[in-house]
C-alpha cells in the first residue's frame, strides 16, 4: 500500500479528502510524519503547519492549524482541527496583525520576571491570540468586517 486516506476537518468545513503518500502534523512533543501502515495512534496537535503529499503528486499543500486532534486508524488519518487556514489564504496583512498580537502580548508580559512567569497562563494568552487571529481571517474570508 502506497498511500492511505486523510481527511481533515473543521467546526465548519472539510478542509482535504484524498489519498496522501505522507503527511506531516505538528503534534504536541514535535513533528509527527505519518506515512502508509503507520502504527495506530490518537493525540492532540499543536497550533501549526500540516504539509499533506498527495498519492498524487509530489506538489506539497500545506494548512495552517491552531490545533485539534489526530487520529491514525488501520482505515485512515483523520485529523479535526479548531481553526485552519489554506497556505494560499495567508497574506502579509493577515502574518503583520499576528506580529503585532504577539509583540503586543510580550510587551504585557516584559515586566515578569523570569522565576515568576507563568507559562500555563502564558499558553492560555497565545492560544488564545492564535484563536483571534483565526477568527479574524475567517470574517475577512467571509466577507464580515
Amino acid at each position: 500500500m502506497s498511500s492511505f486516506r486523510l481527511d481533515i476537518v473543521s467546526v465548519g468545513a472539510s478542509l482535504y479528502s484524498g489519498d496522501a503518500r505522507f503527511v506531516v502534523v505538528p503534534g504536541e512533543s514535535g513533528e509527527l510524519g505519518i506515512c502508509p501502515r503507520h502504527i495506530p495512534l490518537f493525540t492532540t496537535i499543536r497550533p501549526g503547519v500540516v504539509t499533506i503529499t498527495e498519492a498524487t503528486n509530489d506538489a506539497p499543500h500545506r494548512l495552517l492549524v491552531a490545533g485539534g486532534v489526530l487520529e491514525v486508524a488501520r482505515d485512515g488519518v483523520t485529523l479535526v482541527v479548531d481553526h485552519a487556514l489554506r497556505s494560499a489564504e495567508l497574506d502579509a496583512a493577515r502574518a503583520d496583525t499576528a506580529r503585532r498580537a504577539a509583540r503586543d502580548w510580550r510587551m504585557r508580559h516584559a515586566d515578569q520576571r523570569p522565576t515568576t512567569f507563568d507559562f500555563a497562563a502564558a499558553r492560555a494568552d497565545l492560544m488564545d491570540e492564535i484563536r483571534r487571529f483565526f477568527a479574524l481571517a475567517m470574517q475577512r474570508d467571509s466577507g464580515v468586517r
